[in-house]
């Protein structure tokens, strides 16, 4: 599985999440601004009692306080639909097949521009996926496995000496988040604010 598929799949998902997430933000901003509204028309009615100027600069900061609210929640629902997103992948990567295992290893050390000897070190059950004539097949950076096996919570580290490059798929994931979950906001119609 290439990296284009894994941001396809990322993207499938986020969408087809981000319907209930937004039903679900659309019924709370609701309930949040009618609450705000309550409050405003009482804090309202009890100030022009004690001056009619005085009532509407309350009522603006309570609506401001409200809308301020409102912001807060929905980042708070991005960011959990982001999360979900990438949670999502991660466990989609962790079940891969042997072919897939292989082929996404291929690319991301292919892409990866190293040289030299490097171990691969990862779990006990990815590590069977592997073996001396796939690994051989694999003509830059020379790979062999490692005799330790870690729990990585998926994908593999590439270790010369004491110096390990990190392409887990938490890392891998973390990566691809940072540059497209502004894209995949605007994909979902969530990108204002």
């Amino acid at each position: 599985m290439g990296l284009e598929a894994i941001i396809a799949k990322i993207e499938a998902d986020a969408e087809e999440r981000a319907g209930e997430l937004e039903r679900n933000a659309a019924s709370r901003e609701e309930e949040i601004l009618g609450e705000a509204r309550r409050e405003a028309e009482k804090r309202r009615q009890s100030i022009l009692e004690r001056g009619h100027r005085r009532a509407g600069l309350v009522e603006e900061q309570v609506r401001d306080m409200a809308k301020l609210e409102v912001r807060k929640q929905r980042l708070e629902l991005k960011q959990r639909l982001l999360d979900e997103v990438f949670r999502g992948v991660v466990e989609e990567l962790r079940e891969m097949g042997k072919g897939e295992y292989r082929d996404l290893l291929r690319s991301l050390v292919l892409g990866s521009d190293l040289d030299g000897e490097f171990e691969v070190v990862t779990s006990a059950a990815e590590a069977a996926h592997l073996d001396d004539a796939f690994l051989g097949s694999i003509a830059k950076p020379k790979l062999s496995l490692a005799d330790e096996c870690r729990e990585l919570g998926g994908g593999f580290i590439l270790r010369r000496g004491r110096r390990e490059f990190n392409f887990t798929f938490a890392a891998l994931t973390r990566s691809l988040r940072r540059n497209m979950e502004k894209r995949l906001l605007e994909v979902l119609g969530l990108d204002e604010e």
